[in-house]
């Protein structure tokens, strides 16, 4: 799949329908245009949709590559790609995961996480912002908000 050039930088979800008489025998694979792997999963029932989240910073093309043997194959799929900018800020962040309601402790720890380097979220993690973010996790919009700036509905 070419990806059009105002879309080759940001943050992708693939949508991926399978179907196969021989579940758990056929793995598949999302690859760049260089071969890089971005993702890949063992289809271990049929049939099945799967979701495959990631970011790129030049993606001319996403190939889907099918793993299988004369004996087992992928009978039928149906692919989407659903783009997004990166976030720019802590807010931005919030919003693309579906606002304060739905951040989860995993969300805590990737802001930990970007905040020591080990990631990059797009913008420059505080301090203030995984306190805000912790608020939002413990159910208390009012002192998430004043932490982190943002405002929630």
């Amino acid at each position: 799949m070419d990806v059009p050039v105002d879309k080759q930088s940001g943050d992708y979800t693939a949508v991926m329908s399978f179907s196969t008489p021989s579940p758990g025998f056929v793995y598949v694979q999302l690859t760049d245009q260089d071969g890089n792997e971005l993702w890949r999963k063992l289809i271990t029932e049929s049939p099945v949709t799967l979701e495959a989240n990631f970011s790129h910073t030049n993606l001319e093309k996403l190939i889907l590559n099918r793993y299988e043997s004369n004996a087992h194959s992928v009978t039928s799929y149906i692919f989407e790609l659903y783009w997004s900018l990166p976030p720019t800020d802590i807010c931005s962040w919030i919003t693309g995961l579906g606002g304060w309601e739905a951040i989860t402790s995993m969300h805590v720890l990737d802001l930990l996480k970007a905040r020591l380097g080990i990631i990059d979220l797009g913008f420059t993690v505080t301090s203030v912002h995984r306190l805000g973010v912790l608020n939002y996790r413990l159910d208390d919009p009012v002192n998430g908000d004043f932490w982190t700036g943002c405002t929630t509905p």
